[in-house]
């Protein structure tokens, strides 16, 4: 029961992005993981939405990320192995492993660190101003 738990639940943050809480959202815990995901899990108080960030076509899986795709795929592997003991054979993961390292998806590395630096940049801006905001 506790690894069918800790496999499907959501973490609850408050305005400073603190681990306040965990829940368990039937619907939700549904979704797969995908590090080439479409959609993005957001919340308005304690009701949990999922977000399209992509075009999802006729058919197609809604699917959210279990960890940070920043990482390379290796690192993702082993986390989601030792969390969810499952091996993720994703586009993303697949292309990385076969390139021997990352592949650029169209965000080069100076893209991204420019994108982190804005990012932090609008958390502080969102704390300062009491706005919720939650880091993707």
């Amino acid at each position: 029961m506790y690894g069918a738990i800790q496999c499907n639940e959501f973490s609850i943050m408050d305005n400073d992005l603190n681990g306040i809480a965990f829940a368990i959202y039937l619907r939700a815990s549904m979704a797969n993981h995908s590090c080439d995901y479409n959609c993005i899990v957001v919340f308005d108080e304690r009701k949990l939405q999922l977000r399209t960030i992509k075009d999802v076509k006729d058919g197609e899986e809604c699917t959210i990320s279990y960890v940070d795709v920043i990482n390379p795929a290796k690192e993702r592997q082993a986390k989601l192995e030792e969390e969810y003991h499952f091996t993720c054979k994703c586009v993303k993961c697949v292309e990385e492993i076969n390139a021997s390292g990352p592949v650029d998806d169209g965000l080069g590395e100076l893209e991204l660190q420019s994108l982190m630096k804005s990012s932090e940049q609008i958390q502080d801006a969102a704390k300062s101003q009491d706005i919720l905001f939650f880091a993707i």
